[in-house]
């Protein structure tokens, strides 16, 4: 059955506010304070990076960062951070986690969300990725940045690009289209706006202490000394418009670090979708705690084995597989050696219960031809599209696309659990606790390295010169045949000529009719397709800067 998809790219460059007045920075707590040892805080049991004492009610119900430093100067200064909690709240009273009691037993995770004017999430984009941590164990407690009591992270202010390591410059009035080049720099939105509007202003029930470090002359003592405590447990984020570096990119995120950037103006509807918000935001945050797009210190992208967030091919529902859970990887599946490969049977991985799929997960690989196949866990895959057999061959699967930045020779895709990594950490992998961002080397101020980095791009339709970006809208043809029946074309599935039979495991899609590219993205039947058509939902994929 042939089936076209047109792929509609919705630009926000019409709706959007124009840029606000210029900020420049503020040193509200840029120093290099920071917690090396909770041992006289009663130590760190949950492996998370908040002290016992920080979150186990020797303060009082809720979150106390409360501690004594002398790195600046000889001289010891005492900072506290006091954030209340409600007693007995859970996901069901304050689907944020945000009033939800931490505990020593369990991991937290705390992430102030903030959003440009025009560009905040889906509440319900929040909620899913909270209710995913928590299904694993791990409560995470989103902070809506201004006005936490309202839930709004709203600054007040919008600005048309953002860049990541930079000092200030823009323009206010700057109207945003795709030639401008004023941008405002991260550290300074950052520098500006973490905390909560009350938390900058040194709200003493938040604030209690004011108290600075030699050398130091902040305008507000209070505030200066409880967003230093604040930091040693936060990340920080913000939904902006654009990136500098061009419309296509989704978000960045340091790898293993407390600062991630949303940047969505490109996709659907300028703010992107839930689907795209809440896909992104996992994904960024997931950069925070050390994963990768192939696990912890693996950039191998869209493999077959990996199925998480973090791989470009499940980022997005929209991406491949309609069913995909929002989600990290709770299996490590099978390894696969392209240089020495067999069919064979990477393991199973069902869909959670509660998915609109049953059984098990959709993979996606690419065959000897380029053409992008599909097939299940839990059966024995024909890789090379030639029939179920022992022959051993070489092949490149992760292949889907250039931006999926697979290798061009054969090489081991390994299978990887994050849920495990993040539960327990991996010393030999060198995150002996991944949700201690502090002991990483990008907790510094709030100037960010250049090293450490990561860029999520995706293309929209155009290229920058600043990376490679492949334009992957396209008219796709898609073959769908019987898990279990008789398929045509040279070996068991269709590939648009010739007739054979053979065992089919799944879906072969082509793009012969694409005339930029190798076929990225795969759509779900004609009713989706037609949804896409009358709505102008935009199918994009991943590309990694390099």
């Amino acid at each position: 059955m042939a089936v076209a998809l047109f792929s509609v790219f919705n630009s926000a460059f019409a709706v959007n506010p124009p840029d606000s007045t210029p900020i420049g920075a503020k040193t509200y707590a840029a120093t290099p304070v920071k917690v090396t040892d909770c041992t006289p805080y009663g130590g760190d049991p949950n492996q998370d990076g908040i002290c016992a004492h920080w979150k186990d009610g020797t303060y009082g119900p809720g979150l106390h960062v409360n501690f004594n430093d002398s790195s600046i100067g000889g001289v010891t200064v005492h900072y506290r951070y006091d954030l209340p909690c409600t007693p007995g709240n859970t996901l069901a009273n304050d689907p944020t986690g945000y009033t939800v009691c931490p505990s020593t037993s369990q991991k937290d995770i705390y992430l102030e969300l903030d959003c440009m004017t025009g560009q905040c999430p889906q509440p319900q984009a929040i909620y899913d990725v909270v209710s995913a941590f928590n299904a694993h164990g791990i409560h995470l407690h989103v902070q809506m940045g201004e006005n936490a009591s309202s839930g709004s992270g709203d600054i007040g202010v919008h600005f048309c690009d953002v860049k990541r390591v930079t000092t200030n410059y823009d323009s206010a009035g700057d109207v945003c289209t795709s030639t401008t080049t004023n941008y405002q720099s991260y550290p300074d939105l950052k520098q500006n706006f973490f905390g909560t509007v009350d938390e900058r202003a040194g709200n003493t029930s938040l604030c209690p202490l004011n108290g600075v470090p030699p050398g130091y002359s902040p305008s507000n003592a209070n505030s200066f000394n409880c967003l230093t405590a604040k930091r040693q447990v936060f990340h920080y984020g913000m939904f902006v418009d654009y990136q500098i570096s061009g419309s296509d990119s989704a978000g960045w995120a340091e790898v293993f670090g407390n600062d991630l950037i949303i940047s969505l103006g490109g996709f659907t509807n300028g703010v992107g979708s839930l689907d795209e918000q809440e896909g992104t935001l996992m994904h960024e945050l997931g950069h925070n705690l050390a994963l990768n797009h192939g696990g912890v210190n693996d950039a191998n992208n869209c493999k077959p084995n990996y199925l998480s967030v973090m791989n470009y091919v499940y980022m997005f529902q929209e991406s491949a597989d309609s069913c995909r859970p929002l989600d990290y990887s709770n299996t490590a599946l099978s390894n696969l050696n392209e240089g020495s490969l067999s069919d064979s049977n990477i393991g199973s991985y069902p869909y959670p219960s509660g998915s609109s799929c049953q059984g098990e997960r959709k993979i996606f690989w690419s065959s000897p031809t380029g053409t992008t196949l599909s097939g299940t866990t839990g059966v024995t895959d024909d890789w090379d599209n030639n029939g179920i057999d022992s022959n051993t061959y070489s092949q490149v699967l992760n292949n889907v696309g250039s931006s999926c930045s697979a290798s061009t020779t054969p090489i081991t895709l390994t299978g990887f659990n994050d849920w495990a990594f993040l539960a327990n950490g991996n010393s030999a992998l060198g995150f002996p606790e991944p949700l201690n961002f502090r002991t990483s080397t990008n907790f510094y101020q709030t100037v960010l390295p250049a090293s450490g980095l990561d860029s999520d791009v995706y293309t929209q339709g155009d290229n920058h010169e600043d990376f490679p970006l492949l334009h992957v809208q396209s008219v796709l043809v898609k073959n769908q045949t019987n898990g279990s029946g008789q398929g045509t074309g040279p070996g068991n599935q269709t590939n648009g000529s010739g007739q054979g039979t053979g065992q089919v495991n799944g879906e072969q899609y082509t793009d012969s009719d694409n005339p930029y590219g190798p076929l990225q993205m795969i759509g779900w039947g004609g009713g989706l397709v037609v949804a896409g058509i009358l709505t102008g939902i935009g199918v994009w994929t991943a590309v990694r800067r390099r």
